[in-house]
């Protein structure tokens, strides 16, 4: 008996834990690009969209989720994002492409970072 009493106030702790994002190192994003892009053939390009938001009963959006590849590779959440790598490029072997905002619904949407914090927050250099 005490042991299912000390289960559920166990599971009562974790359950009403507030849900902390996960801060990852932002390096091991720029080590997974080094690694795919030391593979990649002479001249290659490589280009991995992000997912697109997606209605439901064209009103409710969808929880969303970024695309596996592009998220192993970007660390970046943003809907619609592209990510161009070249490593044979001279200055840019990262390039990430956001889509443009309208500014009210970004008044709306608090979820999504501003465009501008793309670049710090994936910490993509060329």
């Amino acid at each position: 008996m005490r042991a299912i009493i000390t289960f559920l106030i166990l599971c009562t702790l974790v359950l009403s834990a507030p849900a902390q994002p996960v801060q990852l190192d932002m390096q091991v994003f720029e080590q997974r690009r080094a690694v795919f892009m030391a593979q990649m053939q002479p001249d290659a390009i490589a280009i991995f969209p992000g997912k697109p938001v997606y209605l439901r009963n064209n009103d409710v959006e969808y929880s969303y989720r970024q695309e596996s590849n592009f998220y192993y590779l970007s660390g970046f959440e943003e809907p619609e994002s592209l990510l161009l790598l070249d490593p044979s490029a001279p200055k840019y072997k990262y390039v990430m492409y956001v889509r443009k905002r309208d500014p009210p619904p970004a008044a709306r949407d608090v979820r999504r970072p501003p465009c501008r914090l793309g670049r710090r927050h994936s910490h993509l250099q060329g």
